[in-house]
C-alpha cells in the first residue's frame, strides 16, 4: 500500500495597501516599501501558517490586517496584532503574527511607525 502526499497549491496575495502613520518627525519615504519588503520575506513562513489551516478547514480563506508598531530606534516590530481577520483559526492567527513578529527593516524608521498591512489567503 502506497501513501500519497497531498501538495496543497496555495495562492495568497501579499496585498499592502499599507497605512502608515509616524508619530513625530517627518518619515522616511522608503519606510512603506521597507516594511513591505520584509513582509515579502515572510512569505514562506505565511503560506505554512496557511497550509496548516487548510488541513483543519478547507474553506478557509480571508483578509488578515497585520498591524505593525515599529520604535524609531528599532528594525524589529515592538508589537505585531492581527485586526479585522475574516480568517477565525486562532492557530493561524498566531502563526501569521510570530511570522510577522519575526521581520527586520533594512533601516530603522527614525519616528515611531505604526503600519496596517493586508494579507489575503485564499486556495486555488
Amino acid at each position: 500500500m502506497k501513501n500519497i502526499k497531498k501538495i496543497l497549491s496555495v495562492c495568497f496575495c501579499l496585498a499592502l495597501g499599507s497605512s502608515i502613520i509616524a508619530c513625530g518627525a517627518e518619515l522616511n519615504p522608503n519606510t512603506q516599501s521597507n516594511i513591505q519588503n520584509a513582509l515579502e520575506v515572510k512569505q514562506s513562513e505565511f503560506k505554512k501558517c496557511y497550509e496548516s489551516a487548510l488541513e483543519r478547514d478547507r474553506e478557509i480563506k480571508g483578509d488578515m490586517n497585520l498591524q505593525l508598531e515599529f520604535s524609531s530606534t528599532q528594525k524589529t516590530p515592538e508589537k505585531v496584532a492581527v485586526k479585522n481577520s475574516d480568517i477565525k483559526d486562532g492557530d493561524m492567527v498566531n502563526c501569521v503574527k510570530k511570522a510577522a513578529g519575526g521581520i527586520s527593516l533594512s533601516e530603522v524608521t527614525n519616528v515611531p511607525v505604526e503600519s496596517t498591512n493586508q494579507i489575503t489567503f485564499e486556495f486555488e
